[in-house]
């Protein structure tokens, strides 16, 4: 990396002396690292608890957005051997997230509040700390030891699950009788209060780290993009097997106001396109918030190049670490390959998908947990070629729920097929009115009962 920059200013003083070129370089320069840094800081700036990983951030929107604007800017130069620098630099660039996304994705943080190694050194301190005036130190360290130890452990299991009571009986529950036994609850509890606290703390780093790493990872990814295109000299004259697509979206609010899911179709180049929704925990303006940035994230790390399971890694750490509360988000995401057809869905606790083809209807099922509930998690990927008159609807929970009875559960919605019914027995191929209608059978079957926010994204191929 450090020959990279090096190279990149010997590049940047030469440019100086074409004042032409010199304007267009650092204007842009100046401009994309601007904008990137702004997306970051509204991005993850508030969401982060840590200013490392913000700092961090921005250092890593900085110097890749340096990094290729420069690279592209002497590619488009077109002499040889700025293209050598060009794919040098891209080299370096790439190598150097690589070693770091390695570096920051290595586990360091311990599996257990108390280690084992801990737990030898508190039987050691409160044995001279608590016990050392006692008559029967001896008996309880020397001749009994194994049972001492047993009580403190489980004084510091009752002391995880704050039950202060059982920690005053603790003893007898090991067949003694403790002389300091409110001491020792106290002092324990003390400890416990510790280790807790700094274990807390050592997650939230361990989830900044991953998503320092994830961040890393897909930075690696879109140098390979740009190293690829580079090295691809001959023009692509294939034709599309899908040239056109045709958004709907419908949505209900249940407070009637602001609807909590989020959702988005877009083109993201020439050959992809990208839907996403999101169902917000809860419904309403924080479910909306929470939504809109899952979406939001998405979308600017997708644009980026980076890849979808890289992209929804570093979502799930932001989720995990943005604050004490329970947040999280389903997702569903579906990307479009226009020159193959082919179409790959990323489910995270996300409703089913149906793909409607000459009448009939395929089910794509729900996927693993929501983004933010636990560290790690992985989206299931399922895979599908789509062919021109092919119709995808992606629906929240709200509508895959409708006349269960039971909203949160979604199991007997499911059983009932109603959706595959419904989609089978509309005639339209207008991805709009089939979102409407699809709506309007929704409310119908929640009648009077109580609704939750529901939307649906529906798009058709020719």
């Amino acid at each position: 990396m450090e020959n990279a920059v090096k190279d990149l200013l010997k590049t940047g003083k030469v440019l100086k002396k074409e004042k032409s070129v010199s304007k267009i370089d650092y204007r842009i320069i100046f401009f994309a690292a601007a904008a990137f840094l702004v997306g970051g800081a509204a991005v993850f700036g508030v969401v982060s608890p840590s200013s490392i990983t913000f700092f961090s951030l921005a250092m890593i929107i900085l110097i890749s957005t340096y990094l290729m604007c420069k690279a592209l800017i002497v590619w488009e130069e077109g002499r040889t051997t700025d293209l050598d620098r060009t794919r040098q630099i891209l080299v370096d660039g790439k190598t150097a997230f690589e070693n770091l996304s390695h570096v920051y994705g290595r586990n360091l943080c311990k599996k257990n509040v108390v280690e084992i190694d801990e737990l030898k050194a508190l039987f050691k301190l409160l044995n001279e700390e608590v016990c050392s005036g006692c008559s029967t130190r001896k008996n309880c360290w020397e001749i009994y030891s194994g049972r001492t130890e047993q009580y403190i452990r489980n004084l510091l299991s009752y002391a995880e699950k704050g039950e202060e009571e059982l920690m005053r009986s603790a003893d007898r529950k090991n067949g003694f009788l403790c002389e300091n036994r409110e001491a020792m609850s106290i002092y324990t509890k003390s400890i416990w209060t510790q280790l807790e606290a700094e274990y807390k703390w050592k997650k939230k780093m361990e989830s900044s780290r991953e998503a320092l790493a994830a961040q890393y990872e897909g930075n690696a990814e879109v140098f390979s993009k740009a190293l690829r295109a580079i090295g691809s000299s001959r023009p692509n004259f294939s034709s599309n097997i899908i040239e056109t697509v045709k958004i709907g979206i419908s949505k209900y609010a249940k407070d009637g106001v602001v609807c909590g899911d989020s959702c988005a179709g877009t083109k993201l180049d020439d050959a992809n396109y990208l839907f996403l929704l999101s169902d917000g925990m809860g419904s309403g303006k924080k479910a909306a918030g929470e939504s809109m940035l899952t979406v939001n994230t998405l979308y600017q790390l997708l644009k980026a190049g980076f890849e979808p399971d890289v992209a929804l890694s570093a979502l799930n750490a932001i989720l995990v670490m943005k604050s004490e509360e329970e947040i999280f988000s389903t997702v569903d995401v579906a990307t479009l390959n226009v020159k193959s057809g082919v179409i790959n869905f990323y489910k995270a606790g996300s409703a089913d998908a149906y793909i409607k083809r000459s009448g009939i209807v395929e089910t794509i099922k729900r996927g693993s947990l929501p983004m933010g509930i636990v560290e790690k998690a992985k989206a299931e990927n399922v895979i599908r070629r789509l062919r021109p008159s092919d119709m995808v609807v992606l629906v929240s929970d709200g509508i895959a729920e409708a006349g269960s009875g039971d909203v949160g559960s979604g199991t007997d919605a499911e059983e009932n097929g109603w959706i595959e019914k419904t989609l089978m027995e509309l005639k339209s191929s207008d991805p709009q009115t089939v979102a409407d209608l699809l709506l309007g059978k929704a409310l119908e079957r929640y009648g009077d009962g109580e609704k939750d926010d529901m939307s649906i994204l529906a798009f058709t191929v020719s």
